[in-house]
Protein backbone atom coordinates (compact mmCIF):
# COMPACT_ATOMS: atom_id res chain seq x y z
CA UNK A 1 0.00 0.00 0.00
CA UNK A 2 3.06 2.40 0.40
CA UNK A 3 4.11 2.15 -2.50
CA UNK A 4 0.58 3.30 -4.02
CA UNK A 5 0.83 6.26 -1.55
CA UNK A 6 4.12 6.85 -2.93
CA UNK A 7 2.74 7.32 -6.59
CA UNK A 8 -0.12 8.81 -5.96
CA UNK A 9 1.84 11.77 -4.09
CA UNK A 10 4.36 12.07 -7.41
CA UNK A 11 1.82 12.45 -9.69
CA UNK A 12 -0.56 14.68 -7.69
CA UNK A 13 0.72 16.86 -4.71
CA UNK A 14 -2.84 17.36 -3.87
CA UNK A 15 -3.45 13.68 -3.47
CA UNK A 16 -4.12 14.18 0.51
CA UNK A 17 -7.91 15.77 -0.80
CA UNK A 18 -10.35 13.39 0.30
CA UNK A 19 -10.77 10.23 -1.77
CA UNK A 20 -7.33 10.04 -2.18
CA UNK A 21 -7.80 6.99 0.84
CA UNK A 22 -10.31 5.92 -1.36
CA UNK A 23 -8.31 5.47 -4.94
CA UNK A 24 -5.40 4.40 -2.80
CA UNK A 25 -6.78 1.41 -2.00
CA UNK A 26 -8.62 0.85 -5.82
CA UNK A 27 -5.20 1.06 -7.22
CA UNK A 28 -4.06 -1.62 -4.47
CA UNK A 29 -6.99 -4.34 -5.16
CA UNK A 30 -6.52 -3.54 -9.13
CA UNK A 31 -2.94 -4.19 -8.55
CA UNK A 32 -3.46 -7.19 -6.81
CA UNK A 33 -6.30 -8.45 -9.56
CA UNK A 34 -4.00 -7.93 -12.31
CA UNK A 35 -1.28 -10.25 -10.25
CA UNK A 36 -3.75 -13.23 -10.61
CA UNK A 37 -5.36 -11.87 -14.23
CA UNK A 38 -2.82 -10.32 -15.96
CA UNK A 39 -4.92 -8.94 -19.01
CA UNK A 40 -6.73 -5.95 -17.19
CA UNK A 41 -9.47 -5.86 -19.48
CA UNK A 42 -10.48 -8.94 -17.94
CA UNK A 43 -10.93 -7.76 -14.64
CA UNK A 44 -14.13 -6.77 -13.13
CA UNK A 45 -13.83 -2.95 -11.86
CA UNK A 46 -17.32 -3.33 -9.48
CA UNK A 47 -16.28 -6.93 -7.69
CA UNK A 48 -12.58 -6.69 -7.76
CA UNK A 49 -11.69 -3.58 -6.79
CA UNK A 50 -14.18 -1.06 -5.84
CA UNK A 51 -16.11 -3.77 -3.24
CA UNK A 52 -13.15 -4.19 -1.01
CA UNK A 53 -11.96 -0.89 -1.30
CA UNK A 54 -15.84 0.04 0.57
CA UNK A 55 -14.85 -2.88 2.85
CA UNK A 56 -11.38 -1.62 3.79
CA UNK A 57 -12.66 2.55 4.21
CA UNK A 58 -15.77 1.10 6.17
CA UNK A 59 -17.97 3.03 3.58
CA UNK A 60 -20.99 2.52 1.07
CA UNK A 61 -19.93 1.70 -2.67
CA UNK A 62 -21.61 4.22 -4.04
CA UNK A 63 -20.00 6.85 -1.82
CA UNK A 64 -16.80 5.25 -2.54
CA UNK A 65 -16.93 5.34 -6.26
CA UNK A 66 -18.15 9.34 -6.00
CA UNK A 67 -14.51 9.29 -3.88
CA UNK A 68 -12.78 7.96 -6.22
CA UNK A 69 -13.72 9.90 -9.04
CA UNK A 70 -12.81 12.89 -7.79
CA UNK A 71 -9.47 12.06 -6.67
CA UNK A 72 -8.82 10.39 -10.20
CA UNK A 73 -10.05 13.72 -11.93
CA UNK A 74 -7.83 15.73 -8.91
CA UNK A 75 -5.07 14.00 -10.30
CA UNK A 76 -5.62 14.65 -13.45
CA UNK A 77 -6.20 18.44 -12.69
CA UNK A 78 -3.00 18.94 -11.29
CA UNK A 79 -1.40 20.21 -14.01
CA UNK A 80 0.19 18.88 -17.39
CA UNK A 81 1.10 16.44 -15.68
CA UNK A 82 4.55 14.51 -16.70
CA UNK A 83 4.79 11.65 -13.87
CA UNK A 84 1.16 10.78 -15.05
CA UNK A 85 2.15 10.20 -18.89
CA UNK A 86 4.94 7.80 -17.75
CA UNK A 87 2.76 6.25 -16.07
CA UNK A 88 0.10 5.73 -18.61
CA UNK A 89 3.02 5.37 -21.72
CA UNK A 90 1.55 8.16 -23.36
CA UNK A 91 0.17 11.90 -23.34
CA UNK A 92 -3.77 11.14 -23.26
CA UNK A 93 -5.73 14.08 -25.00
CA UNK A 94 -8.54 13.94 -23.03
CA UNK A 95 -9.07 12.85 -18.89
CA UNK A 96 -9.13 8.86 -18.68
CA UNK A 97 -12.01 7.39 -17.06
CA UNK A 98 -11.40 6.40 -13.18
CA UNK A 99 -11.64 3.24 -14.24
CA UNK A 100 -9.01 3.51 -16.90
CA UNK A 101 -6.56 5.55 -14.21
CA UNK A 102 -6.82 3.09 -11.37
CA UNK A 103 -5.46 0.34 -14.10
CA UNK A 104 -2.55 2.56 -15.87
CA UNK A 105 -1.53 2.92 -12.03
CA UNK A 106 -1.92 -0.49 -10.92
CA UNK A 107 -0.56 -2.07 -14.19
CA UNK A 108 2.47 0.36 -13.48
CA UNK A 109 2.81 -0.72 -9.67
CA UNK A 110 2.38 -4.49 -10.90
CA UNK A 111 4.55 -4.61 -14.20
CA UNK A 112 7.23 -1.66 -13.36
CA UNK A 113 6.29 -0.21 -17.21
CA UNK A 114 3.73 2.28 -18.58
CA UNK A 115 0.42 0.56 -19.75
CA UNK A 116 0.69 1.70 -23.63
CA UNK A 117 4.41 0.84 -23.59
CA UNK A 118 4.04 -2.55 -23.27
CA UNK A 119 1.84 -3.18 -25.83
CA UNK A 120 4.17 -1.23 -28.57
CA UNK A 121 7.07 -3.87 -27.92
CA UNK A 122 4.46 -6.56 -28.51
Amino acid sequence: MEQVMDLLAEISPSISLPGSESLAYAIFYAAKALQETPVPGAIHITKSVYSPAAEKTGKPQTAVIRAINRAANNCWMDGQNVRLNEIIGTTLPTRPKPREFILYCSYYLTYGKPYHKSFEEV
